[in-house]
């Protein structure tokens, strides 16, 4: 759907136009707040019962919930630790995983040692790759 109001080669677009684009996206935006209401705890509509624009909604939202810095690096560092080969279905999937986590951290400004990572990744391994870990040492 284009309700963006270009400039054609004949012009500006008239008036009549512009207030279609205009409607068009009033339509959009009532759509879109109405979906927010409806998919936010009744709590949460305090928040927004002020705010006619979706964009605005949505960044209110954001604010409210996006989780602080620390919050997130708790989070990552908890998993890492706690995450064992028994939730993955490959070493492959759980390397993955690994590698995920420790690029997080490390955007976020804390990187991990890599020495604690293979170290973490392989007494994570579990007691069914013990000779795994084994060979590996």
């Amino acid at each position: 759907m284009d309700i963006t109001c270009s400039l054609e080669s004949t012009g500006s677009p008239t008036a009549i136009e512009l207030e279609e684009k205009i409607a068009k996206w009033d339509d959009l935006n009532e759509r879109a707040c109405a979906t927010i209401y409806l998919a936010v705890y009744d709590e949460v509509i305090s928040h927004l019962h002020e705010i006619t624009w979706a964009k605005e909604m949505w960044s209110t939202l954001k604010e409210l919930y996006a989780p602080k810095d620390y919050v997130v690096r708790h989070r990552l560092v908890r998993e890492l630790v706690t995450t064992t080969m028994a939730n993955f279905s490959s070493v492959e999937e759980y390397f993955l995983f690994f590698k995920r986590y420790h690029t997080q951290l490390g955007d976020m400004g804390y990187p991990v040692p890599e020495w604690f990572l293979a170290d973490l990744f392989l007494h994570n391994l579990g007691k069914s790759n013990e000779d795994l870990f084994s060979y590996i040492i």
